[in-house]
Parts: structure tokens; C-alpha cells; sequence
């Protein structure tokens, strides 16, 4: 009698083999993210499909095809596999490390059969013959005979793991990745340190199947391993295919791994030139962009000059979510954004609001959601280009501008055809990726003259009858990146998403709850007291997963919606805030010292005076308006910083004066009289002249020092 997973092997088409010879396909790219997340990509099988896909035959053909009397061999397999499995289960111990390997990577091949099969109904060519697919394995949910044989196999792979090959132990890593296993810390903490020292001995594709496998499985390696990973992967990354390379990118971006600068540098020169670039799939593309925007932000000009001119032509076959997940990443570094054009743009955007706390919105953001799931479904916008712009008609893209620039590599044709394909294709995008895209448009927010008009108005038309199937991060990111244009949604639009978000509040993480009401403070919308009730008392039940970055924002934000919140609620706010003072930055503290009085909050003395300490260096940095701010809410608050310290922000703020509105001149002059500060001649004379044009009164009508008392 036949080993039973020989048999096993035999019915998966005869591609197990003795081992891993296949390539992990595709990658669940980006938590965005999430994420978190960039490519949306799931698993991707498109090579394979394109070896073993033959074509289809008319319905005429099966039935002549039935009534020769030929048999389809895969019509009995579901029920063979059933009986294999059943075989498998009884002799499981008789297993030695290669048949594991070999039964895993067998069910891990026909569960891609089946999604295959489930998914497009395609036939597969066996020899000479097309046969259309069918399920072959039992549902693979919690209880089945399939994921306890599964499971089992994996329990005993774990004291076989010492008499596994380095072919065997990538092999049975991948395996355990495709079939959505869930294998415990003990058993990555095994394979790490049976498979770390054997690691010299994987192939290119072994080393990048494991860590593909590990990202997909969301298992972070150990620091030794990590190390022993690079030298390998640097050493034999010519050998990488372009498949592997793409892999490779997302996983490391997708497990947060900082590789050096040898590894990143020889990923760059690996895939630099078009010849490079041009083997690589469109789902490859995507995530070897996706990957390597997480890994080196500032993407040096010549890589990105060349990734364009290579991939612009095929835009317009990208599927939606490729195209959502090059946009994320384009987001993520400034590389793919257009030399400043003449005139020159501004060097810096700034938000829309007032404040300082719109500039530290900058990092304040949740990466998008990045699993995997979101392509699987969504339609090829393959056709659907109305840019009006063919390939051949870009040109004036400049060169490069030395190897470690990153930015202003290109003349921006480039992200102009993404955007009028994102846009010309919003009208069927899963409410994921209209999120994201929104999320990526408010991340790059790019000058005017880059920007596509129709872009945002057509994703917002597209999302306002989905969101309320948006996920709580989706919710969060949507609004963000809308606050972050700039742009404000019409009132419908606002008022369904403050709805959903009121509904799911109990479900959104402290990040995404503080990106929520930064970015509705941003868009002058304050939600009713009813919805800020709930909102305090959920963000009090999570104050302690608030960052130091989202104490600032809340706190800016519910003094924006001049909201007074609950004793329980400033009371956990307080707490968390003289944990993580020292976290926060000068920008952060001084927004949060100038939200306290807004908000009928009391500090200790002891956390004021650490406020006013931290701030003392900090101050020569801010604005005209946060200096005002800043000793409105030392009066208020009533502390006492000190002669030396309002000295210090009164002498900062006197060279700004000039420009400054009335309510701040009134607010600083009014703070100084509460802090018993006597400015000097030259500041009064400074007033003076601000007054004059400020409210265009006479020098005689300013106020004189004999009232700051």
C-alpha cells in the first residue's frame, strides 16, 4: 500500500515533489498599513495561473467530451482526499521530517486549487487534457478534518524540526502560511533556532518564502535570526527572482524590520534598471514598491526615475487596488512627487487649521489596513484609462539629481496618470481602498498644480453610500486624509460619517478615536453632546492606549469643540499625561498647556511646573500665536512659571507682534497683567505699532506700562 502522502502529493498534480520548490506568490502588503494598511494584494498565484491555466473550452466541447465515455480524473478527489486525510490522521507518527513537509505543501496546493476553483470556476490543463477544477479539500474552518490534520502535522513537525532539510524547513514554513495556520510562540522560537544556523544553506527562493511565510503569519523573528537572515539575503540577493525580490521587500516592511544599509542598497540596485523591473508582475511591482517605501522613506532619485519610466505604460492594467497600493506608497516617501515647478511651490504645506497642533498631525495618522483579503474581488480597471494620455506622449521627465536625492525625480506625469486612474475607477472601489486613497491623497497633500481635480470629489461621491460598511481604521483614515486636503465634504457626507463612527466607537483603538476628532476639529464640525458624551466616556476607558501624540490632538481637539469633559475623563487624562510628559514633544506640550484652561482642567503643581520646564528651551521655536496662547494658559491655569520664564516668552513673542489680530494682542496683554509682568520700552513700543495697524487706533491710545501692574 502507497504511503499515504505520496498519494497525497500524487493528487495535487505531482508538484510537491521532495520539497519547497515552488515560490511563495504574492503578499498580503499594505497595514496598512494597515494598518494597518499599502498592497492590497492577498495571495497572488498569477505565475502559476499562467503555467497551468490552458484555455477554456466552450460548453459544446464538455459535452462531447462526456459522451466519449473519457472520464474526468478529478471528479472522485474530493472524496479521495477525505479518505487520504482520514489515512494521514491513523498513521501520523509514522511520519519522518520530508513526509510533514510533503503532506503540508500537498494541502497547501490544493487548498490554492480550491480557491482557484471557488473563485473563477477556470479549468486546469493536466498533460494534454483541460479539466475544469473542483473542491478538492473539506472547508478548512475550526473543527475540520482538514485543519486538525493540519494542526496535528504541525504538532509533530515541532519535535521532528532538528531532522528537517533547509529545502524541508522552508518548505514546511510556507506551507504552514498558506494554510492560515496559527502556530505558537514556542514553535516559531523552535524553528528560529533550528533553522538560524542552516540558513547559509537556503536557496534564493527558500529565504524568501520564510520570511514571506513569517510575515504572513505575523511572526517577528528573533534578533539573532534577523541577523543571520540579512548577511544570507544580502549575500545572495543577485540569485533573488523578480518574484522573490518583491516578496522579500514586503515582508520585511510588512514584520517592521530596519534592515542595513548593504541590504536595502543591494534591494535598490537589484531592481533599478527597466530590464530589472520589466519581469516583475503587476501584483511584484506593487509590492516591491509598497516594500520599499516602508523600508527607505527617502527612495534616492535615479530608483524612482526608473521605476516610472518603466511602469507607466502599465498603469492603465493595474487593477484598482494595484493602483490604491502604488498611491500608498508614493504617499509614503516624497520620491514620487514632481520637481517644484515655476513658480516655485511652497516648501512646506501647512494644514488648514490655525494652531500648532495641525503640525503635528503630521505623524499623527493610523496606517491603513494592509490585509491581504481586499484585492481578491475587486474588478481590473484594465481599460477603463481616460486620462487621454498615452505612453509615448510622456517626455520631459528629468534626470536624476544626484543618488541620495529623493525627491523632484520626475515631472510628475507619472502621478497624474495614477490619479485620473483612481479617479476614472472610484465608482466600484471597495470601501477599503477608497479609504486608503483618501488616507494616501491627505499623506502626500500635493501642491495644486499636481493634483488631479477629479480625484477627491469622486472618491467622496463613491464612498458616501459605503460608509457604513467602513471598518472603524477605514472611518478614521478617511476623514483624516480629507481634513488634511483641506477639503470640506458637504453636509450629508459629514453627517453619515459622524453617524457611523458614533455607532462604532466602541470599537476604535486610541489612535485611530484621536485621528477622529483631530480631524473633525480640522473641519470645523462639532459633533452634538450626545455623540461627545459617548466619545468621552470610550476614550476614557482607553486613555491608558493613548500615545503622547494623541494626548496632544484630543485635548487640541475637545478645545476646539470648546467641549468640558467629565471628571473621570480629565482625571485619567492627567494621570496619563505626568506618565508620558516626558515623551511628549515641545510642540505637543505646549499644545496640550494651551487646551487645559479651554477645557476646565487643574494640573498638580508639580506636572504644571514640569510643563513650564520642559517649554523653557522650546519656546524660542513657536509661532506668534502659540506664544499667546502659551501665557494665556499660564494666567489661566494659575501657576506660577516664573519671572524668568514669562521674561523669556515675552521676549520671544515681541518680534512677532507686528501681524498678530487683535484677540491675540488682547489675550497677551491681558496674560501679562495676570502674570505681573512689566514688559520693557521697546516691547510697549512694539505694541504700540501692532495696535496702529492691527485696529489703526493712534500711538496715544495704546495702553501704557503704568497699567501692567
Amino acid at each position: 500500500m502507497p504511503i499515504p502522502y505520496r498519494r497525497l502529493a500524487k493528487l495535487a498534480g505531482g508538484q510537491v515533489g521532495s520539497g519547497s520548490g515552488r515560490t511563495a506568490h504574492g503578499g498580503d502588503g499594505d497595514g496598512g498599513a494597515g494598518a494597518g494598511a499599502g498592497a492590497h494584494g492577498g495571495n497572488q498565484w498569477a505565475d502559476d495561473e499562467a503555467e497551468e491555466e490552458g484555455p477554456r473550452r466552450d460548453p459544446a466541447h464538455r459535452r462531447r467530451a462526456e459522451h466519449s465515455g473519457r472520464k474526468d480524473p478529478t471528479a472522485g478527489a474530493g472524496a479521495l482526499v477525505i479518505e487520504l486525510l482520514r489515512e494521514v490522521q491513523l498513521r501520523m507518527l509514522e511520519f519522518d521530517a520530508q513526509g510533514v513537509a510533503n503532506v503540508l505543501h500537498s494541502l497547501s496546493v490544493l487548498r490554492r486549487l480550491d480557491e482557484r476553483a471557488r473563485s473563477s470556476g477556470s479549468m486546469v490543463r493536466r498533460g494534454s487534457r483541460t479539466l475544469r477544477l473542483r473542491r478538492l479539500l473539506p472547508p478548512l474552518h475550526e473543527g475540520s478534518l482538514a485543519v486538525a490534520v493540519a494542526d496535528d502535522l504541525l504538532y509533530v513537525s515541532t519535535q521532528l524540526l532538528p531532522e528537517f532539510t533547509p529545502q524541508g524547513l522552508a518548505s514546511l514554513v510556507y506551507s504552514v502560511a498558506s494554510l492560515n495556520l496559527r502556530p505558537q510562540r514556542a514553535w516559531l522560537l523552535a524553528f528560529q533556532r533550528v533553522s538560524g544556523p542552516k540558513l547559509a544553506a537556503f536557496s534564493p527562493q527558500g529565504l524568501s518564502n520564510t520570511v514571506w511565510a513569517l510575515a504572513r503569519l505575523r511572526l517577528h523573528p528573533t534578533p539573532e535570526w534577523t541577523a543571520a537572515f540579512y548577511a544570507q539575503t544580502t549575500q545572495q540577493l543577485p540569485g533573488f527572482s523578480p518574484q522573490a525580490l518583491s516578496n522579500t521587500a514586503w515582508a520585511l516592511a510588512s514584520l517592521e524590520l530596519h534592515p542595513g544599509p548593504d541590504l536595502k542598497a543591494a534591494l535598490l540596485a537589484a531592481t533599478a534598471s527597466p530590464n530589472k523591473l520589466r519581469p516583475f508582475s503587476a501584483q511584484g511591482v506593487c509590492n516591491l514598491a509598497w516594500g520599499l517605501a516602508h523600508l527607505q522613506p527617502q527612495l534616492p532619485g535615479w530608483w524612482v526615475t526608473g521605476f516610472m519610466d518603466t511602469t507607466y505604460a502599465q498603469l492603465p492594467s493595474y487593477t484598482r487596488e494595484q493602483l490604491c497600493t502604488l498611491f500608498y506608497a508614493a504617499a509614503l516617501t516624497g520620491a514620487f512627487t514632481p520637481a517644484e515647478p515655476t513658480p516655485a511651490a511652497p516648501a512646506s504645506w501647512q494644514p488648514p487649521p490655525t494652531g500648532s497642533a495641525a503640525a503635528a498631525a503630521d505623524t499623527s495618522e493610523a496606517s491603513p489596513a494592509v490585509d491581504g483579503g481586499s484585492s481578491s474581488g475587486g474588478s481590473s480597471s484594465s481599460g477603463t484609462s481616460s486620462n487621454g494620455t498615452s505612453s509615448s506622449s510622456r517626455s520631459g521627465t528629468s534626470t536624476s539629481s544626484g543618488g541620495g536625492s529623493s525627491g523632484g525625480a520626475n515631472d510628475g506625469a507619472w502621478l497624474r496618470r495614477l490619479q485620473l486612474l483612481l479617479a476614472s475607477s472610484a465608482g466600484g472601489a471597495s470601501p477599503q481602498v477608497l479609504a486608503n486613497v483618501l488616507y494616501a491623497c491627505g499623506k502626500l497633500r500635493l501642491p495644486p498644480e499636481a493634483c488631479e481635480p477629479s480625484l477627491v470629489p469622486a472618491l467622496l461621491a463613491a464612498s458616501r453610500h459605503q460608509l457604513p460598511a467602513f471598518t472603524p481604521q477605514a472611518l478614521a483614515n478617511v476623514v483624516w486624509g480629507v481634513a488634511r486636503l483641506g477639503v470640506a465634504p458637504d453636509a450629508r457626507w459629514m453627517a453619515c460619517l459622524v453617524e457611523e463612527a458614533f455607532v462604532k466607537l466602541a470599537l476604535f483603538n486610541p489612535q485611530e478615536m484621536s485621528n477622529l476628532v483631530w480631524a473633525l476639529a480640522t473641519l470645523h464640525y462639532t459633533p452634538d453632546r450626545m455623540w461627545m458624551a459617548r466619545l468621552d466616556r470610550e476614550s476614557e476607558h482607553q486613555m491608558a492606549g493613548y500615545g503622547p501624540q494623541n494626548l496632544s490632538n484630543t485635548a487640541w481637539a475637545f478645545a476646539a469643540f470648546r467641549y468640558k469633559p467629565s471628571a473621570e475623563w480629565g482625571a485619567a487624562f492627567l494621570r496619563q499625561l505626568e506618565v508620558k510628559l516626558l515623551s511628549l514633544s515641545s510642540v505637543q506640550v505646549l499644545d496640550t498647556l494651551v487646551a487645559l484652561p479651554e477645557l476646565g482642567l487643574r494640573p498638580s503643581p508639580y506636572l504644571l511646573a514640569a510643563m513650564f520646564k520642559q517649554l523653557t528651551v522650546e519656546v524660542i521655536s513657536a509661532s506668534g500665536r502659540q506664544l499667546c496662547g502659551l501665557l494665556l494658559a499660564a494666567s489661566r491655569l494659575g501657576g506660577a512659571p516664573g519671572r524668568d520664564w514669562v521674561g523669556l516668552v515675552a521676549a520671544e513673542l515681541q518680534p512677532q507682534l507686528h501681524g498678530l489680530g487683535c484677540d491675540l494682542l488682547a489675550d497677551a496683554w491681558g496674560a501679562l497683567g495676570a502674570l505681573r509682568h512689566e514688559p520693557g520700552h521697546e516691547w510697549m513700543d512694539a505694541f504700540r505699532r501692532a495696535l496702529v495697524v492691527g485696529v489703526g487706533v493712534g500711538v496715544g491710545a495704546g495702553p501704557s506700562t503704568t497699567a501692567v501692574k
